[in-house]
């Protein structure tokens, strides 16, 4: 893969990233500081108008679709998912990080209206059905202790 077939991958979904959220949840809340990739070692992570990506240019989780239906593998996961943490986790935050489980739920969710933005309902549905696939409730979910006072 070329660096100009990189630079169209991202600004492909980014383009569609961005667009479909302002449609859900209003304007990006970062424009005055911008909307950044910044290549990392690492998989993702969000930073206050600043994404750090590696997953290596591909649709999906590195190539795969965690939710086995093929809806995953049509999309960047980590533009999209860390993108989403942009509206929910940066702009808007729990009062503490053993909370930090309500982040990754909206931004999961975020996903789902991503797909259906540009696939339909039906489409972000069965993603949705399909991820649920690996919640197995077996054990608590780790929230950490709380830091209130």
């Amino acid at each position: 893969m070329t660096d100009e077939d990189k630079k169209e991958h991202l600004r492909k979904n980014v383009r569609q990233t961005i667009e479909a959220f302002e449609y859900w949840f209003g304007p990006y809340p970062f424009y005055e500081d911008s909307y950044k990739i910044v290549e990392t070692a690492h998989l993702g992570m969000e930073h206050q108008s600043a994404i750090a990506y590696g997953n290596k240019f591909l649709n999906g989780y590195l190539g795969r679709d965690g939710s086995g239906t093929g809806w995953g593998k049509k999309w960047d996961f980590i533009v999209v998912h860390e993108s989403g943490h942009e509206w929910f986790g940066n702009n808007i935050t729990a009062k503490d990080i053993a909370d930090m489980w309500i982040h990754e739920s909206f931004t999961n969710y975020s996903e789902a209206l991503f797909i259906e933005y540009f696939y339909g309902k039906e489409a972000a549905q069965e993603y949705i059905y399909g991820n649920r696939r690996g919640i197995l409730n077996d054990k608590p979910n780790p929230t950490g202790p709380y830091q209130r006072k």
